[in-house]
């Protein structure tokens, strides 16, 4: 193989040809409600295969030829029932990467709607969905619960090939859990992780302690 070779190759490849990794973006939605800013939440279907029930932000799978922004906008249109043009993305903030060989990409965008109970959401994949004020989340940090990873070696992993053998320094994982509880709903996982990077964000810049609705905007 040679440098043109090489260089073609890497021309042509798309992101998860190869890869173990399974790749996803998801849309953290903002909206307006009562003067304040709130998140909205999705839970998920009883019927689905994957978590059924859990608390969750519209968000799927990158499809071919799909970029991690228009995957977002699609599925938040898919599973709440509104349209592209009431979907306003502000930015992207950092991407979660799972132990379980996932990587999620993470947009936060308006959701331009009058009041969510009118949302024609799709039944098939959501049960429900609720708001919760961004300040509540500014005012509480979460409860962490951090859970150690370990390895598991097969019985003909070749430890002669390692230096020191079995006596290798493995370093062990801590993953942590999280948790938010508001208002009987409880808010955990993945999608809690999501949440605390976004408020995160927020505080790591000039946030004032209580957010401006800015009344201009829909």
């Amino acid at each position: 193989m040679n440098l043109a070779q090489i260089k073609s190759k890497l021309t042509q490849y798309h992101l998860g040809d190869t890869s173990a990794y399974r790749y996803y973006s998801v849309l953290i939605p903002v909206i307006k409600k009562d003067s304040e800013v709130h998140l909205l939440y999705e839970v998920r279907s009883e019927n689905l295969r994957s978590q059924p029930g859990e608390v969750c932000f519209p968000g799927g799978r990158i499809e071919a030829e799909e970029n991690p922004e228009a995957t977002a906008i699609r599925e938040t249109c898919e599973e709440l029932g509104v349209t592209p043009d009431q979907i306003e993305i502000y930015g992207e903030i950092e991407s979660l990467i799972t132990p379980f060989n996932v990587v999620i990409y993470l947009f936060v965008g308006a959701l331009k709607v009058d009041d969510v109970q009118t949302l024609n959401f799709n039944e098939d994949e959501v049960q429900r969905v609720f708001t919760v004020p961004v300040q509540h989340f500014i005012e509480h940090d979460p409860d962490a619960y951090c859970v150690e990873s370990q390895f598991t070696f097969p019985e003909d992993f070749p430890f002669h090939k390692v230096p020191k053998g079995r006596s290798y320094n493995w370093r062990n994982g801590y993953y942590p859990i999280l948790f938010y509880d508001y208002a009987g709903e409880v808010i955990w996982g993945m999608t809690a992780r999501m949440t605390d990077s976004f408020i995160k964000t927020l505080k790591d810049g000039d946030t004032p302690s209580t957010l401006v609705v800015d009344e201009t905007s829909s």
